[in-house]
């Protein structure tokens, strides 16, 4: 946070007419950033011209007087922000309507893939028990702190879970063993690509075989002839920017790098597809392919359980939600039966109401 201060800082030393910012706020906290605000009200009022570059629609329409909207590299709209919404910004970077975001999805249930019973980790969770089913996409949900990510990590075995059963497939899965849920195929897309998802100093290629290539195969080299097919129609469905399997993954954008970890663990062909939060730092054009991807995976009858703080996401796109809140399993909310809005999520997730 405070280094992203200093580069501000240091921008603003040498007194500029034009002062460019991209993503200034990505690591800042919501009382930094409106400080940074407050200073940019009061550069452009000296007459600095400010470009902010920006993932966040609710920071553009805070701090901006126009808005330029792109897609594919290509100028779309620019407009006085009184004149806009963020519906319409959000249809120009996208090409579509934002209902189409989460349209209606007819689940096809099948058997269950996966099953914990009273699962606890002390400290993190306590007696979690759910099932999630063949074509099922199962959200969760919880403010920071309920256990997400610690929930997610003890389902595939990284972390040691201290009671309770988990089964996949109707066979009971041993407590931490990472490379049993791989052998599985189990998949999980952790929350931080560059630090644990991604090798960044190797191309496209070899880093979305990467995963096949340790668990289907006896050899970790790349077999350009019998994977290149495959790869190239995983980049193409993702819309991978630019489609080059030799590009370096870590000269790539945030939302494209996301991309290419959802095709590495989507080459694996997973049963349960685990990912948590998939679209955290990404535009809405590339969170919209990443939510197509998992919808077709589904859709070919495996199971999924998405994990993100967007209330929203985990709303539009799961047929059932389990919310935690302090660790603890406030219930789990069924799409087609109960309210399943960003506001009863919301209140839920804060341990308002009675629970489910």
């Amino acid at each position: 946070h405070e280094a992203q201060l200093v580069e501000i800082a240091k921008a603003l030393s040498s007194n500029p007419g034009i002062l460019i910012m991209d993503e200034p706020t990505s690591s800042l906290s919501r009382d930094e950033a409106k400080r940074l605000f407050g200073i940019i009200r009061e550069l452009t009022a000296q007459g600095l011209a400010v470009l902010y570059i920006s993932h966040f629609l609710s920071e553009v329409f805070e701090i901006s007087d126009y808005i330029t909207t792109m897609r594919d590299g290509k100028h779309v709209d620019t407009v006085k922000k009184e004149d806009t919404t963020s519906e319409a910004v959000i249809r120009n970077m996208v090409g579509k309507d934002i209902r189409d975001f989460y349209a209606e999805r007819k689940a096809d249930v099948g058997e269950v893939v996966l099953q914990a019973k009273s699962l606890t980790r002390y400290g993190f969770f306590k007696n979690i028990s759910f099932e999630v089913h063949e074509g099922e996409i199962l959200g969760i949900c919880g403010l920071s702190g309920a256990g997400r990510s610690e929930l997610a990590r003890a389902l595939v075995g990284i972390d040691v879970w201290d009671e309770g059963e988990l089964f996949y497939q109707g066979e009971k899965i041993k407590n931490r063993s990472y490379s049993e849920a791989i052998r599985r195929n189990i998949a999980y897309l952790s929350e931080d690509r560059k630090l644990q998802g991604l090798m960044l100093n190797l191309p496209i290629g070899e880093n979305i075989v990467s995963a096949k290539t340790v668990s289907q195969s006896k050899t970790f080299w790349y077999k350009e002839k019998e994977e290149t097919g495959q790869v190239k129609k995983l980049m193409e469905e993702l819309q991978v920017n630019p489609p080059n399997t030799d590009k370096i993954t870590g000269q790539l954008s945030g939302g494209n790098q996301q991309k290419v970890l959802l095709a590495k663990w989507l080459m694996t062909n997973p049963k349960l597809l685990i990912l948590d939060e998939p679209t955290r730092g990404v535009d809405v054009g590339a969170k919209s392919m990443i939510h197509e991807a998992v919808k077709r995976h589904v859709n070919k009858g495996n199971a999924a359980i998405i994990i993100s703080s967007d209330l929203m996401e985990v709303g539009g796109l799961s047929d059932r939600v389990l919310i935690l809140y302090h660790g603890c399993q406030r219930g789990i909310i069924d799409k087609e039966q109960d309210n399943c809005s960003e506001v009863s999520l919301l209140m839920l997730a804060n341990g308002d109401g009675a629970g489910l």
